[in-house]
């Protein structure tokens, strides 16, 4: 049996997959770093519930109209982009670099590519 790939797909497929690693590692990520904490298990819960729906709206867009979430995938990325560094205090070059490519580059990957794919869709008026 052939597996059939719709090459119209491919770029919401790459997308999604993006926005679903990129959650996933970060939802992981809060709950290990809480885990790691040795807290109570309330403040272990508030770590992944307060993110968790957010990121789960997220994805949820990403089916359902590719373009809203493009955009706040986009703005998101940008976002976190501009705002990390200045809140970050007094980290080094390398960290403050890995830390802003880890949290903004993959919104702004699969956005981007949902946008992408969204212009190209659309109908052109003329």
């Amino acid at each position: 049996m052939r597996l059939q790939i719709n090459p119209d797909k491919l770029m919401v497929y790459g997308a999604r997959l993006i926005a679903i690693l990129w959650v996933v590692f970060w939802t992981g990520f809060a709950l290990t770093s809480s885990l790691g904490k040795e807290g109570r298990p309330a403040n272990v819960l508030m770590q992944v519930a307060v993110p968790g729906p957010f990121f789960v709206l997220i994805l949820f867009l990403a089916w359902r109209t590719e373009a809203l979430a493009g955009l706040l995938l986009f703005l998101m990325g940008v976002f976190i982009a501009v705002a990390f560094p200045f809140t970050s205090g007094h980290l080094p070059v390398n960290a403050l670099v890995f830390v802003v490519l880890t949290m903004a580059l993959p919104p702004l990957a699969a956005g981007t590519m949902f946008l992408i794919d969204w212009r190209m869709k659309k109908p052109r008026i003329a």
